[in-house]
């Protein structure tokens, strides 16, 4: 498995370094990468190369041993309090700077807009409501604008990620090796763009995404009841229908209660369901009042985008919303760009352990169970939903499937690889998602007129 790792490792830093040389729709995935400097490009993948020897290996032993001692002297909550008060002011300095991503222009522009005032959508209800709403306190009060009020979400919801990554570290692993390997993978995701300072209706669904999944898996342990979990995601589906799959994952934990715990059926609906009609109750009151209720979300404002297409097309492009065929050679490198700008390892973390590790998975393993459904179904979208942009601009729809997948990911290594195979790949991991990630959030701190 470590050799397969390093293999991996060596072809994403190869591919780094051919991004250059190839047009960047065919290596997006890359992503800021082809824009820096040679004498950076090489430093990075010279630091990237020294990350995949056995020679620092063990480096991560040093940032660790420095963590249990401030732990020991501040205290566990008050050391993850001041990193996430520190993380706040990293993703505002690194704060995307243009507007070319997704609908950050239509945004930025028509919520404030005299005449326009956008604050309904059913794609994103909650998430624009009240990025709106709060738009309008903070211009009232000091005059910011659509693009900074998004970015203090943005970077918040970055701090909210790191205060709960770091407090439920136990659930992904009992020895320290394994929290520090779920840390560096969570951490180093291309998904963390979205807490610099980024201007969309994505930015909070990892917080609600990483929610769900902790509280899901707590749940299976034996430790809380089900409707925490179910809270988290029937507010994170408020935020975007783009979360829906991961019904997928509820659904499995209320079938755990009902055969696993021998929960009533009344209260599995009661715990499971409940949270969902009730928030779903909330955003139609919601939606209702501001004049955009059920009517829109039947008629213009359904799901689909500009042509109301959901799907990539099985043959044949009709529209100038589609880019692609379902089958073409184009979908398939969109996909595969995805996964590399989101999370370069988690897919093939996956793959390799399912595959080099068959035969010692218990797949009777609720928390395997529930990772894996969650996983697939979030993905699954990613595999047929259409992006009316195309796949590099509409990247930010797709990347928080990228949470789940590692999470599976995580849990996979933290339960079948042994404990020096799992030591020799955190260094091995966390440099080179740091070569990926770096450049990226350089490239998007960097102004990008429209031309």
């Amino acid at each position: 498995m470590l050799r397969y790792l390093r293999v991996w490792a060596l072809a994403l830093i190869a591919l780094h370094l051919l991004s250059t040389q190839l047009p960047i729709e065919h290596v997006w995935g890359a992503g800021g990468f082809p824009s820096l400097p040679r004498w950076a490009q090489g430093a990075l993948a010279l630091a990237a190369l020294v990350g995949i020897t056995p020679v620092v290996e063990s480096a991560w032993r040093a940032p660790a041993r420095w963590w249990q001692r401030a732990t020991a002297h501040w205290g566990r909550g008050r050391l993850i309090e001041l990193v996430t008060l520190l993380a706040v002011p990293a993703f505002w300095l690194g704060r995307l700077q243009h507007l070319r991503w997704g609908d950050a222009y239509i945004f930025a522009n028509a919520i404030s807009h005299p005449e326009v005032r956008l604050t309904y959508n059913w794609q994103s209800p909650l998430s624009l409501f009240l990025h709106a709403k709060l738009w309008a306190l903070l211009n009232a009060a000091w005059g910011l604008d659509v693009q900074t009020t998004y970015a203090l979400v943005s970077c918040l919801a970055g701090g909210m990620f790191v205060w709960l990554l770091l407090r439920t570290l136990a659930v992904w692993s009992d020895d320290q090796c394994g929290r520090v390997l779920a840390a560096t993978m969570f951490l180093t995701l291309g998904t963390m763009q979205l807490f610099f300072g980024y201007v969309e209706s994505y930015t909070l669904l990892p917080v609600g995404i990483l929610a769900f999944l902790v509280l899901g898996l707590r749940f299976l342990d034996g430790r809380g009841s089900l409707w925490p979990a179910a809270t988290a995601l029937a507010f994170t589906h408020s935020l975007s229908l783009s979360t829906l799959p991961l019904l997928a994952g509820l659904a499995y934990l209320a079938l755990h209660a009902r055969r696993g715990r021998a929960w009533s059926l009344a209260r599995v609906a009661a715990e499971a369901a409940g949270p969902l009609l009730l928030m779903a109750a909330v955003v139609v009151a919601v939606m209702t009042a501001g004049g955009h209720g059920l009517e829109a979300l039947l008629s213009h404002d359904a799901p689909g985008g500009g042509d109301g297409s959901w799907f990539v097309p099985l043959f044949r492009v009709e529209t100038r919303w589609q880019h692609y065929t379902m089958f073409s050679w184009a979908h398939l490198r969109d996909i595969l760009n995805q996964q590399l700008l989101s999370a370069p390892f988690s897919l093939s973390v996956v793959v390799g352990v399912l595959a080099l590790r068959w035969q010692r998975i218990r797949w009777s393993d609720p928390s395997l169970r529930f990772l894996l459904v969650a996983a697939a179904a979030y993905f699954a979208l990613t595999l047929v939903w259409n992006p009316d942009y195309g796949g590099r601009r509409d990247w930010d729809l797709f990347t928080s499937a990228a949470i789940p997948l590692t999470a599976l990911a995580v849990h996979l290594l933290n339960r079948y690889l042994d404990r020096p195979e799992r030591e020799r790949s955190i260094v091995l991991i966390g440099a080179v998602s740091l070569m990926h990630l770096l450049p990226w959030v350089w490239f998007n701190a960097q102004p990008w007129p429209w031309d």
